[in-house]
């Protein structure tokens, strides 16, 4: 009878291993398509920007920013091309915050509820200050 319940144990402790091998052997596959989804895109259109004449009317002004949020790191895409930038997540909104060469900086703002935009650019071009804000609209789509 002892040989019987050895025989038993002999064979749960196998199955232990065979179920805790086969746990570790799934979870990198868990992870890497958790992580897949863990890439928000915020796609804003501009339609109002004011300058130092006012507010006026943007044409056709959309940025795209592309954020992980497992690291926090994002990128913009715009028609510049694409950059890093940093981001700030706080309990009202989330910026993203780009440093031009110039040691200028631009930011876009995000509300979490209604997702409404602002982007503000403090522009120097040719030593002189150019800025400017644009007032908008985003969407997001899990990547």
């Amino acid at each position: 009878m002892a040989g019987l319940e050895v025989k038993g144990v002999m064979m749960m402790i196998r199955l232990s291993w065979a179920l805790a091998a086969s746990i570790v052997l799934t979870l990198p596959y868990t992870v890497s398509s958790a992580e897949r989804q863990a890439t928000i895109e915020y796609d804003c259109k501009f339609d109002v920007f004011s300058s130092a004449k006012g507010l006026e009317k943007a044409d056709n002004f959309n940025l795209r920013f592309l954020l992980e949020t497992a690291s926090g790191k994002a990128v913009i895409i715009g028609n510049n091309g694409m950059s890093d930038v940093v981001t700030m997540n706080g309990s009202e909104g989330l910026t993203f915050l780009e440093i031009i060469s110039t040691g200028a900086v631009q930011s876009t703002t995000i509300t979490h509820e209604s997702l409404s935009a602002v982007h503000s650019r403090h522009s120097l071009i040719l030593g002189k200050l150019v800025p400017s804000q644009y007032y908008g609209q985003c969407v997001t789509q899990a990547r």
